[in-house]
């Protein structure tokens, strides 16, 4: 059974409340450190996970396929392939001040949430294809990838981060 918006909206702010706690007692020092030099720091985790909500809102979610390839957050991306569109988020965004990155992550759960309130219930049943993967996705699955998944996949290393 498809969930319904309700039931998305809540699942994703108690995944969201869940991360901005742990956001909530870290300084800027421990947003910024790096565990190794090519690792990802917390600041960098936030820009990669404000950039797929990016991707949700502006593609995903209203269905457009970019026939040009995407373009999220001034970021080009020529094709969908997950590994390049991290890697080229990455590059964009890791030497960004800590200020633009917080900026971008707050404004793009905002939009998230206000493109899901504005989503028609009948949108929510919908499937998707994606290039290069079999099958159809749920249009919800994808949703729950993007936001509760993704915030919970990264809330381990970002709990971790108050310990350096």
């Amino acid at each position: 059974m498809t969930p319904t918006k309700s039931s998305l909206l809540a699942q994703i702010r108690a995944a969201r409340a869940e991360l901005e706690t742990a956001l909530a007692g870290l300084t800027p020092a421990q947003l910024e450190a790096r565990p190794r030099p090519e690792a990802w720091s917390v600041k960098d985790t936030l820009a990669h996970i404000a950039l797929w909500e990016q991707m949700l809102v502006h593609y995903q979610l209203p269905g457009q396929r970019g026939t040009d390839g995407y373009t999220i957050a001034g970021v080009h991306i020529p094709e969908f392939d997950v590994d390049d569109i991290n890697g080229r988020f990455q590059a964009a965004w890791r030497d960004r001040p800590l200020a633009e990155v917080q900026e971008l992550f707050a404004q793009s759960h905002r939009e998230t949430l206000a493109a899901l309130e504005a989503c028609p219930e009948t949108r929510l049943a919908e499937t998707r294809r994606y290039p290069d993967e079999p099958g159809d996705y749920p249009i919800t699955e994808v949703i729950l990838s993007e936001t509760v998944e993704h915030y919970l996949e990264h809330l381990e290393e970002i709990r971790h981060a108050a310990t350096r």
